[in-house]
């Protein structure tokens, strides 16, 4: 059986991914790179912004991971990870300091590279970028709050009637990916008859929700994290009047301390 996990990421993947004409834009007279963000596939110009120097605690794990795996070498990532930290700790100031000097040299010439990168850019090219790094700072904080969400068990989002007509199909195909179109369309074709038994199984699901979420809630308000309970701010609103301003326009305190 398709596990939710995949089922979900491949809806995900069939509704949010950008269409042909958005991944061949590309910015003007810079190579760009594709990246990922978790909520979009963009063009990045990462072919000449500097990267952030490492702080003196990576300097350090840079230098000791490959003792630490050759002496333990049956250590997993996070295991060898846990060493480093202890490690960390137990160095004496005056080692400590070595890789603090390096680590303000490498950010004195990241600040020097950045300062003459800033200085190459046009106008809609600085645009660009700081309205990338606004998208960059409100993915960081929805993961947060995802994470947030997570550790106190909010109840998840019931699947639609589409979500329970793809689940069902999708029930014990090994290569689910390769049927997403077929089922889409499938989908399309179905009379309001036919799709009624999964619009009455996705309002089974969403009423079971419902009931879960009005309990969380009492939990919350009992635990005292009425903050988590309060509305979201709608991101992205139309303006009743005035000319229309691009998001990077409006984001006047972006800091370029960013990237």
């Amino acid at each position: 059986m398709a596990s939710t996990r995949v089922l979900s990421n491949l809806l995900y993947m069939q509704c949010r991914i950008a269409p042909r004409s958005f991944l061949l834009h590309q910015l003007p007279g810079r190579s760009c790179a594709l990246s990922y963000n978790q909520t979009e596939y963009r063009w990045s110009s990462v072919d000449s912004k500097p990267k952030k120097p490492p702080s003196s605690y990576i300097l350090f794990c840079q230098e000791m991971r490959p003792q630490i795996i050759a002496e333990n070498p049956d250590l997993s990532f996070t295991e060898v990870g846990k060493h480093l930290g202890e490690a960390w700790k137990r160095l004496p100031d005056h080692e400590k300091q070595s890789f603090d000097l390096r680590a303000k040299d490498l950010k004195e010439e990241y600040l020097r590279q950045k300062e003459e990168y800033m200085s190459s850019l046009s106008e809609s090219e600085l645009a660009n970028l700081r309205q990338e790094e606004e998208e960059k700072r409100h993915s960081r904080a929805r993961r947060k709050i995802k994470a947030e969400m997570k550790k106190l068990e909010k109840p998840k989002q019931p699947a639609n009637a589409y979500a329970v007509f793809m689940s069902e199909r999708l029930s014990g195909i090994q290569n689910p990916r390769d049927q997403m179109s077929v089922l889409s369309e499938e989908w399309k074709n179905l009379t309001e008859e036919e799709k009624m038994h999964f619009k009455e199984e996705a309002s089974r699901l969403r009423e079971n929700y419902n009931l879960e979420m009005e309990a969380w809630k009492e939990r919350m308000i009992a635990e005292g994290r009425e903050d988590v309970l309060e509305t979201k701010k709608t991101k992205g609103r139309k303006q009743k009047s005035g000319p229309k301003r691009s998001r990077a326009t409006e984001n006047n305190d972006w800091d370029v301390e960013e990237f």
